[in-house]
Parts: structure tokens; sequence; C-alpha cells
């Protein structure tokens, strides 16, 4: 008997999930059963200007959105999506490719005489500027937006108490969270985690498999939630 297809369930922000899917049939996946149903909204936060001879640090596209011109500015990145965001808005990137301790590890390393600023949103699952601070460095962070929870589509809810599995990627702790506040859940899931903290945050989830990308970042979580699909 050939396995049930899971529905895929994303729970990123509209315009996140709609590129998440794309991605997948640039990959060749096609025919899924796909429910969009962002968990959050990003809002703006007031905050004071970065002084001009500072470099950034980034660990979200999100955060590049709040930061104005890049103007040729520096912008340490914490992983690929991040960093071509960056780019695109004119930084001058440095990626660590990879997650928080990656991007740490790379400017302790580099050592820069600049003062760093880390744009960030509310709830920040590293406290990069602690760390970087403790090795000397001149780093402090701005809060740049926050996430407003959302309750799930009903097409989704009715998904996640159904018997069909659900594939469902999470790409962070606090989303995670955001849905185990409004379990519990009946469906098989299935969590696709960005990396082992968000695989954590997903346990009381009840999933029936956890399985955790090979490098947190965005082409890698589409391979994975391919290779389940196919």
């Amino acid at each position: 008997m050939t396995p049930e297809r899971p529905i895929l369930l994303l729970t990123r922000p509209e315009a996140g999930s709609r590129a998440f899917l794309e991605a997948l049939t640039d990959r060749g996946v096609t025919g899924v059963t796909a429910i969009v149903s962002p968990l959050f909204d990003y809002e703006a936060v007031e905050h004071a200007l970065v002084e001009p001879g500072a470099d950034l640090i980034f660990t979200s596209g999100e955060a590049v959105r709040h930061a104005g011109p890049g103007a040729g500015r520096l912008a340490w990145c914490v992983g690929d999506h991040t960093a071509r965001t960056a780019a695109a808005a004119g930084f001058v990137t440095r990626n660590a490719g990879g997650d928080a301790n990656d991007l740490i590890a790379l400017i302790r390393s580099a050592k820069p005489e600049r003062k760093l600023v880390h744009l960030r949103g509310e709830v920040s699952a590293a406290d990069i500027c602690g760390a970087l601070s403790v090795a000397g460095l001149n780093c402090s962070d701005r809060i740049v937006y926050r996430k407003i929870p959302k309750p799930l589509a009903e097409d989704a809810d009715a998904a996640l108490m159904g018997k069909t599995p659900v594939l469902l990627p999470l790409f962070s702790p606090e989303t995670a969270t955001l849905l185990v506040d409004q379990g519990p859940f009946a469906a098989p899931i299935t969590v696709c985690a960005l990396s082992e903290n968000v695989a954590r945050a997903s346990v009381p989830l009840d999933p029936v498999e956890v399985k955790i990308s090979a490098k947190p970042d965005l082409a890698t979580m589409v391979r994975l939630v391919a290779g389940l699909i196919a």
C-alpha cells in the first residue's frame, strides 16, 4: 500500500510561506496539499537610529527590513538568506553560513574594532551581544520588531485535529511555542526543525517524528521537506 501523502502546514508569514512553496516546486515537488496559516505577523518597534560608524549584526531577514538603506555599511549575517536580504538592501555582508554560534565565532575571530549593533526581534534565541561583549568587543542591541501571534486558520486547525499525517516545517523556537499554545492536536505530526533548539521547542507537540535540518538555512530545509514529500 502506498503511504498516505502528508498535508504540508506552513506557519511563517504569507510571503515567506509562499516563497517556501515556490522553492519546493522548483525542486519538482507538485501535487502536495499545502495549507498556509501564519502564526504571527511582524510589527515594527520604534528604536533609536544606529550610529553612522557602527557595523550591524543581522540574525533575520526581517531585521534587515527595519535597518534602512545599507549604503555600503558592513553587516555580519547569520546565514545565506539573511546575507542575501542584506546584500539586496545595499550592505556589504560577512556571512557565517550557519546559526548564532557560528556568527559569534566568525565575529570573535575577526575582532572588529568598530562598534557593533545587533538589530533583532523582541525575542532572541541567543544573547549574541553578551557573548561578544565577554570577548571584549563593543556591542549593543536594538529591538526593531516583534511578532504578533495569530490564531490557526480553520483549515489548519482541522488538519491538526484530523487523521492525515501533517508535515510541519518550523524555523524558530518561538514559532514552535506559538503552535504549542494552540494545542494539543490529534494528527500524526512530523516536525522538520531548522535546528536542535527548534526541535526541543517542538517536543510538547508530541510529534511522531522530528527531522533536523543538516544546516540551519532555507535551502537545506527545502531539501529536507522535499525528500519527505516525494
